[in-house]
């Protein structure tokens, strides 16, 4: 699309390295982004909703330079494609948009791609629930934040659906709303503002999800998925089967089909929020096995699962031909799983030549 960042930049706050932790923080409990740093009015970084949620910092007074991260730059000539590769991977609401000298004149989010890439109907009309990679993870409204916070944990994920005790859809709740909690007045001791109050723990869930979740049935498209995303301001759509959850999209998940013009041949199931970064990896496996297998036999697709049962991962590959074939892979670390899954079916591939 010949659409330039200069169009799309956003006037947004910026804060000097020399900056206070506790003020970069309450700058993201009220405005819910990222913050921009500059060092010397040039760009250095951003701070983001990651460490928000996750931070144990007992000091807030700390300076703020040392947390900043080295995220993508939105420059003023980047073009539409540019500017969505560059957030196809990082994760990030917001980037920074630089002149050609690294002065911040401004912003870009992923919603303002996404409502052009709606507007000028790039998103696919495939079915949202194929392109559903994210590990759906629910928990009953009437636990405890304790409880959530472990399963967040356990399954590394920033989002969890609220069901109640019949499975229906309740509500949805983010890692940044718990970290919202946590840093606001009520919990935290006032005593000290970098500890919790000894109540958090047994919060139920209801009593701060939120129970107005934007949903579509399994059966409707991405295309729909990310135009109810765009009207409704939200980043992610729970994808229903009846009342009950059965997927997730997000808007990183449509920038990342952007970015690769995925063959809907090829699908990607389990990953959880810490893993996604291993997607292009794993989409470049599921697209040669797309492109050897095709060579000799009638290929419906190739679907890759990731499964995870605490610190054990299982990569199970399914190859939808006539007989399916199937390969699994386990171990502690993700890449190296996949690397021995890699040579099975290169050995499979071999065995199947001659």
């Amino acid at each position: 699309m010949a659409i330039d960042a200069s169009s799309l930049g956003e006037q947004c706050k910026t804060f000097d390295v020399s900056e206070d932790l506790s003020k970069i923080f309450s700058y993201i409990l009220k405005d819910g982004k990222g913050a921009i740093i500059t060092q010397d009015g040039k760009y250095f970084g951003i701070i983001g909703e990651k460490l928000f949620r996750e931070s144990t910092i007992s000091n807030p007074k700390v300076k703020c330079q040392p947390y900043a991260e080295k995220a993508p730059k939105i420059m003023i000539s980047d073009d539409f494609s540019a500017m969505v590769r560059k957030f196809s991977t990082d994760g990030y609401k917001e980037l920074a948009l630089v002149d050609k000298r690294d002065k911040v004149v401004g912003c870009v989010s992923r919603e303002q791609l996404l409502a052009l890439a709606v507007a000028n109907g790039l998103v696919a009309e495939m079915p949202a629930l194929s392109v559903s990679r994210r590990k759906l993870v629910t928990i009953n409204s009437a636990s405890t934040v304790g409880s959530l916070k472990g399963e967040m944990r356990r399954f590394g994920v920033r989002r969890v659906i609220v069901v109640d005790a019949d499975g229906n859809l309740e509500g949805i709740i983010s890692a940044y709303d718990i970290g919202s909690l946590l840093l606001s007045p009520k919990g935290r001791d006032s005593r000290s503002p970098s500890k919790e109050s000894p109540n958090l723990e047994t919060l139920k869930v209801r009593e701060f999800m939120k129970p107005n979740v934007v949903s579509i049935l399994k059966d409707k498209s991405l295309r729909e998925a990310a135009k109810k995303m765009v009207e409704h301001k939200v980043s992610s759509v729970v994808i229903l089967d009846g009342r009950k959850p059965v997927g997730i999209v997000t808007v990183s998940d449509v920038m990342k089909l952007l970015v690769e013009g995925k063959s809907q041949q090829v699908t990607i199931i389990g990953l959880g929020d810490e893993e996604v970064v291993h997607y292009p990896e794993l989409e470049e496996f599921g697209s040669e096995i797309s492109e050897r297998v095709s060579r000799f036999a009638k290929l419906r697709g190739v679907e890759l699962h990731v499964k995870k049962s605490g610190h054990n991962y299982t990569l199970l590959l399914h190859i939808l031909t006539d007989p399916p074939m199937r390969f699994t892979a386990e171990g502690f670390k993700l890449p190296e799983v996949l690397s021995d899954l890699k040579r099975e079916f290169k050995n499979w591939v071999s065995k199947m030549k001659k």
